[in-house]
């Protein structure tokens, strides 16, 4: 009898181990997706904290303007609209004369470019009051 394997055993074993060896491979592919867009979103709340940030310094009778751009690798815009109609109030003092105090609902939305072509994006609101002259 002669010691050995068969050509059908060897054929069986290579299929056996290289499909192991795919899984392996694929799960390890999986993970550093992930990762990948870990990071992403890592980088795009950390940019969205920065111009949140950023809005929210801007003066109170600037705030209606809203901006484009792009910030740490993304596009984004913003926009503050009235959220309620304004509340006038007449304040005297200053350069500024009577006032109206407006509630802002201020929308932002960073966009960013997966692979595939289309764009995705995060969208942040929040609330801010804000002054605009009562005289027009």
């Amino acid at each position: 009898m002669k010691k050995g394997f068969t050509l059908l055993e060897v054929l069986v074993a290579i299929v056996i181990v290289s499909s192991a060896i795919i899984g392996v491979f694929q799960i390890f592919s999986l993970g550093f997706g992930t990762l990948s867009k870990l990071h992403l979103y890592e980088d795009m709340y950390l940019t969205s904290t920065n111009l949140l940030e950023d809005i929210n310094q801007i003066s109170d009778f600037e705030i209606n303007k809203g901006k484009r751009g792009t910030a740490g690798g993304f596009t984004y815009e913003w926009q503050a609209v009235p959220a309620f109609p304004p509340k006038r109030m007449t304040i005297y003092g200053g350069e500024y004369g009577p006032y109206a105090i407006i509630f802002y609902k201020v929308t932002l939305r960073v966009y960013w470019n997966l692979k595939g072509g289309t764009d995705n994006y995060r969208e942040f609101i929040f609330y801010r009051t804000g002054w605009q002259s009562a005289q027009k």
